[in-house]
């Protein structure tokens, strides 16, 4: 580094130009302003494609927001599938999406025809485990349910499953009917503080997954069509193999399995795509330590539920097929953002040390091996830089000539 004085190097953070961003149905205004606010921070443009299924609120953004933003610089376009694919044929400078991973696919396709970067937030099948260690089973339902039966199970991190120690099985099935009992009544289709599912071809996809699922129905298992609505459904005795453990629940059916030894429980994770988040309730610190190691996911939250997401100083993403890339944050404004190096050297030839050039000798790789080796780095401060990196800078060519041409 000493051979490049006198240099000042520094980056800065540049807009990537017009991005698009596809938001979902799930959270319909929460992850559509929140990506929204990194990619204005960033100094970008940007489309904002929001989801058809939620038709009342991509209709109030597409009203609202041109209100409070530059309209030669964010629009909001509604529509289908037909729009996202027209839209997706266009070269775009960074595109944002959240959805399942099917779609990411598809828009990570259409990306690669133009080296587009991307974010993609996906999903995927959020473990749970509940360690032996575990003491306050009370408590790990309570938030294990929390995060499950909020927006009706359709969150990207909501617990997908629990792999429950048998030290404890019995225990957790019976705390987690009583916490469904706090949390929504006796008939949670009347509770005001429970959702319904975004569409009956959703709902019919629960259904399926209830009814082949192979498990005991503990409690719930109820689901109108018409009203779109699934009930708070606990599931026991379900097999690994179960249709229900293979795909993205995306509801409020949870499916808990008895476990004894750790190794299985790894293995099982290990067979499918990295998930999203990973949930781990446990005083064990070897066992959450292994598990961390052996089991690679988004996200990792030991003893609560989806709180990293909250969390604005923690990057949020997924890996492998629960997603690319990270925001939130001030990592929204990175994600958003080129980082661009810069390099500046006086023109100085005295400064120019000959050695660099051919043609080369083993003198000249003595000299610059000796160089890279004995001569400090500059500190980062731009006077001592220019001035007292161009006075070392002489001083040691000075010396480094000296010493080998005594030789």
């Amino acid at each position: 580094q000493a051979l490049m004085a006198p240099t000042i190097s520094e980056y800065r953070y540049e807009p990537y130009g017009v991005c698009l961003l596809l938001a979902p149905f799930n959270y319909p205004v929460e992850l559509t302003i929140s990506p929204l606010v990194g990619i204005i921070a960033a100094g970008n443009c940007c489309l904002i494609k929001p989801s058809e299924l939620t038709s009342n609120v991509a209709s109030l953004l597409e009203k609202e927001l041109p209100k409070y933003l530059d309209r030669d610089c964010f629009s909001v376009l509604c529509g289908g599938v037909e729009l996202s694919t027209a839209v997706l044929a266009n070269r775009w400078d960074h595109i944002f999406f959240t959805g399942s991973t099917r779609v990411g696919k598809i828009v990570l396709k259409a990306a690669a025809e133009h080296l587009t970067p991307c974010v993609l937030e996906l999903g995927g099948k959020s473990p749970t485990i509940i360690d032996a260690s575990a003491t306050d089973l009370m408590l790990c339902a309570r938030r294990i349910l929390w995060g499950k039966m909020a927006n009706a199970g359709q969150t990207c991190i909501s617990p997908d499953y629990v792999f429950c120690h048998e030290k404890h099985y019995d225990e957790f099935i019976a705390c987690a009917k009583k916490v469904l009992l706090t949390f929504a009544g006796e008939d949670p289709q009347k509770s005001p503080d429970f959702g319904r599912i975004v569409s009956k071809d959703h709902c019919l996809r629960l259904q399926r997954l209830i009814e082949t699922s192979g498990g005991k129905v503990e409690v719930g298992g109820v689901v109108d069509v018409e009203t779109r609505y699934v009930s708070p459904t606990i599931l026991s005795g379900v097999s690994q193999e179960s249709p229900v453990m293979k795909e993205e629940i995306f509801g409020p059916v949870l499916p808990v399995i008895r476990y004894r030894d750790l190794e299985s429980v790894i293995r099982f994770i290990q067979s499918g795509e990295s998930p999203l988040a990973m949930y781990i309730f446990a005083k064990d610190r070897k066992m959450v330590d292994r598990l961390c190691r052996e089991v690679p996911s988004g996200g990792v939250v030991t003893n609560d539920i989806m709180f990293h997401f909250f969390n604005l100083h923690l990057p949020f993403g997924g890996v492998g097929h629960s997603g690319l890339g990270k925001y939130r944050g001030k990592y929204s404004f990175e994600a958003f953002s080129h980082r661009r190096c810069y390099l500046r050297r006086d023109d100085h030839s005295l400064l120019d040390i000959p050695a660099r050039y051919p043609p080369y000798s083993d003198f000249n790789l003595k000299l610059m091996l000796f160089a890279g080796k004995h001569l400090p780095d500059i500190p980062p401060h731009p006077t001592l830089i220019r001035y007292g990196g161009m006075a070392l800078t002489v001083l040691a060519c000075a010396a480094l000539w000296a010493h080998y041409i005594s030789f």
